[in-house]
């Protein structure tokens, strides 16, 4: 956009080679149960789980700007399995983000260049466009309960 005429033009930016956007370089997940049996027809479950990824692209750019940090969280879910009127019911309480972590797994970013730029306050990337970039944050720790009958 040309602030001093209004027109509008479209550049053509070849950037080569780059990262699929949204997609991490690694991914690791972890689960550990532990299994009780507090009576012959009472069990119960206790799972850990952890989840780590790595840094990934907003967009297919590859530019610093547009990329959401690496993140990690944990879980942990307590399940019981009863009997009840010849079915299963299974109660859980799940414990979700259990240290708390602050992270972002989704967002945008959005690319722009003025031809005619007054305000030098902006911050432009290496190719001089103005990148806005925004990200959705995930829950700090909460609950969530559940309870099904099983046929």
């Amino acid at each position: 956009y040309d602030a001093l005429t209004g027109e509008f033009t479209n550049h053509l930016l070849d950037i080569g080679r780059s990262e699929i956007g949204f997609s991490p370089k690694h991914i690791g997940h972890i689960e550990i149960p532990l299994g009780f049996q507090w009576a012959a027809d009472w069990p119960f479950r206790l799972t850990y789980t952890h989840k780590f990824v790595s840094s990934q692209y907003l967009d297919n750019s590859s530019n610093s700007f547009a990329t959401l940090n690496a993140y990690q969280y944990a879980n942990l879910i307590f399940s019981q399995t009863l009997p009840f009127f010849n079915r299963q019911l299974q109660c859980k309480i799940g414990v979700y983000n259990i240290w708390n972590s602050t992270y972002a797994n989704n967002g945008w970013n959005y690319r722009y260049r003025l031809i005619s730029d007054s305000n030098s306050n902006l911050e432009k990337d290496n190719n001089g466009n103005l990148n806005i970039r925004a990200t959705y944050p995930q829950a700090p720790i909460h609950l969530m309960s559940t309870i099904s009958l099983q046929f």
